[in-house]
């Protein structure tokens, strides 16, 4: 397997279909941003200690502020972040907007608002935060109006409040 293709396994779905329709040209340079902004995200949902998460990031931030030849050989992301031709600087600001996600709960909206931003400069595509609180909630009720298990509507719940979620954004929408 190539080293494109296990960061190409590293992305979801979605994100691997948009990937698919990217111009060629544009794939590598797409496929290690969208990379980067998993293993961040990935970073911070996985370290139970915050400063560890920000000690991880710390070294993502130093890797975007050197110089692509100076980055140590063997690690497949920084092979893709080379495709950004010395811009990979940009990134810096993604880095900074995943750290502001290892402060304790409830985070302020400002810290999300900072990684769309992030984002949306990155990839020139519209990024948009809904708001997804008691989303679980409702769609638990909605469930539990046709299905008496528990361990059958826990099953859907995730799918159930994705289904709210994009409801309540279609229906902002009108």
């Amino acid at each position: 397997m190539s080293d494109s293709d296990s960061l190409l396994e590293s992305l979801p779905p979605a994100r691997r279909l948009a990937l698919a329709y990217a111009p060629a040209a544009a794939r590598l340079p797409l496929l290690a941003f969208l990379a980067l902004d998993v293993r961040l995200a990935g970073i911070v949902r996985n370290s139970h200690e915050p400063m560890l998460a920000q000690l991880r990031l710390a070294w993502w931030r130093e890797q975007l502020q050197r110089d692509g030849g100076a980055w140590p050989e063997g690690e497949p992301l920084l092979a893709a972040l080379r495709s950004w031709d010395g811009r990979h600087d940009a990134l810096v600001p993604l880095v900074d907007a995943w750290e502001g996600m290892t402060g304790a709960p409830p985070l302020d909206p400002a810290v999300f608002e900072a990684l769309a931003q992030a984002l949306q400069a990155r990839v020139n595509i519209p990024v948009v935060l809904q708001d997804e609180r008691l989303s679980s909630r409702e769609a638990e009720s909605r469930l539990a109006l046709r299905e008496r298990d528990w361990r059958r509507r826990k099953a859907k719940l995730d799918a159930a409040a994705a289904a709210v979620v994009l409801q309540d954004y279609l229906d902002s929408r009108r």
